[in-house]
């Protein structure tokens, strides 16, 4: 089962602050910002360290989100997808999509920013992170993500937070998202609170068909 960390922290009249609450209000923050800031990234005359500030900000807003929800590295599990054998002091999280499509994605898409959350995420060592560094900064299709690993070569087994390994060549988005519905899907047994929660509060099923075909999903699928 994936591993969410329970949110401790409390709002001015004592009431509970969720992750879902907390992940809702970076959103809007940030959307605002990325809005004010679209026309002038058209700009030839702006310098490099504005063009690269959207960049960070959609990689830390995402990273963000993700630790609101449980998935970094410091928890047992967390994220969807896990490296065999890995020790806790050697994990990384990585963007299985890398943050420049990512931000490819939303900008150039115009991918609704929440379905970014749900794209997959994995908990790799950091000798494999190296791999991926060194030989696989972009991946030119979305439709089988885990492709840029086994190009990068990557060998130790990975598997999905319910125990099933993964193969790197055929493993599909369409496979990923069957995956974040059954996780979400208190009937799976798979599902924990917050998971389903910031899932439903954004529509994400309803996100995944509009940008089907824009993510590389089958029609069928």
């Amino acid at each position: 089962m994936i591993a969410l960390k329970k949110c401790r922290i409390k709002n001015w009249d004592g009431g509970e602050i969720t992750p879902l609450m907390q992940i809702t209000d970076r959103i809007r923050i940030k959307l605002k910002y990325l809005n004010l800031v679209q026309d002038e990234l058209a700009s030839k005359t702006l310098n490099r360290r504005f063009h690269d500030e959207p960049k960070r900000t959609i990689n830390d807003l995402i990273r963000w989100c993700h630790g609101a929800m449980g998935m970094y590295s410091g928890t047992s599990l967390g994220c969807l997808y896990i490296e065999s054998d890995l020790g806790k002091d050697e994990a990384v999280v990585e963007h299985v999509v890398p943050v420049s499509d990512l931000v490819n994605l939303y900008f150039v898409k115009k991918v609704s920013l929440p379905l970014l959350l749900f794209l997959p995420v994995a908990k790799i060592s950091k000798a494999s992170n190296h791999l991926l560094r060194d030989s696989a900064k972009t991946n030119k299709d979305h439709s089988f993500p885990f492709r840029r690993y086994s190009n990068a070569g990557l060998t130790a087994p990975l598997y999905t937070h319910a125990g099933d390994s993964i193969d790197l060549m055929h493993y599909s988005l369409d496979d990923h998202f069957a995956l974040v519905r059954e996780t979400a899907s208190k009937a799976s047994g798979l599902c924990n609170d917050e998971f389903a929660e910031v899932f439903e509060a954004f529509a994400i099923e309803e996100l995944i068909t509009r940008y089907r075909s824009v993510l590389g999903l089958h029609a069928d699928a």
